[in-house]
Order: structure tokens, then sequence, then C-alpha cells
């Protein structure tokens, strides 16, 4: 074997691992088969659900991983809900928007300070209301 061809499967093996490394961290990130999206700032996601059942599973999430729920608010039309809550030095926020029927889009962000966000604890909010919906 030349070393072109060595060349070639040393590349071919090295993207292999690191797609299905990639791979497994989606899945993981995942949660009951939601995929979900990073944001500069947090993280979002879309569930099959009510908007009335999403908030319910928000509330469960914030009570299980110790968030103390703040301000909530829902819009006139009642087609979208934000709630706030507060873990130490951070501020959670997670706004729901009906998407259509039987569809919600979630957006969840974790903010310590005016501009540290932490989109891995926003992700472990969002994984877990997907699995109380599932």
């Amino acid at each position: 074997m030349n070393i072109r061809s060595k060349i070639k499967w040393i590349s071919l093996l090295a993207f292999t691992a690191i797609v299905g490394a990639c791979g497994a961290a989606l899945a993981a990130g995942a949660g009951a088969g939601a995929a979900i999206a990073y944001s500069e700032r947090g993280v979002s996601s879309s569930v099959n659900a009510s908007l009335d059942e999403t908030a319910a599973a928000t509330r469960a999430v914030f009570a299980d991983m110790e968030i103390a729920a703040g301000d909530q608010q829902w819009d006139d039309d009642r087609t979208e809900h934000e709630i706030k809550g507060s873990r130490g030095d951070l501020d959670v926020t997670v706004d729901m928007e009906q998407k259509g029927s039987g569809m919600v889009g979630i957006d969840v962000v974790a903010r310590e300070g005016t501009l540290d966000y932490d989109r891995e604890y926003a992700r472990e909010i969002l994984s877990s209301i997907v699995a109380q919906l599932s």
C-alpha cells in the first residue's frame, strides 16, 4: 500500500469516528426522539403535545431540578407561554409556542449574569421536559 492509500484510509477512519461520535452525541441530546438544536444562547426543540401539557411538564421539571419558578406569562390568544425561574446564579427562561395542531416549539435559555449562557444546563432542562411529555 502506497503512502496516498494509507493517508486515505487514515482519513476515512478518522472521519467515520468523528461522524459516529457526533451522531451519538445528537442522539443522547435528543431524548425521547426530539431533536435538540443549539443556538448562541440556549437550545430549542419541538414536541408533539399541547401548550398546556408542555407548560405543566416545564413546571414539573422546574420542581424536579430545584429551579425556583418565577414569572409566568401567556399571550392574549394563549398560543405562547413563558415560564421563568432561577437556581443559584442562573436565570432560566422557557418560551413555548403553539406551532400547529399538536406541536409546540420550546426554547430554553439558562443565563448567569449578563452575557454568560449555560447551554448544557439548558439542554438538560429541555431533555427533561421532553422526557416528561413522552
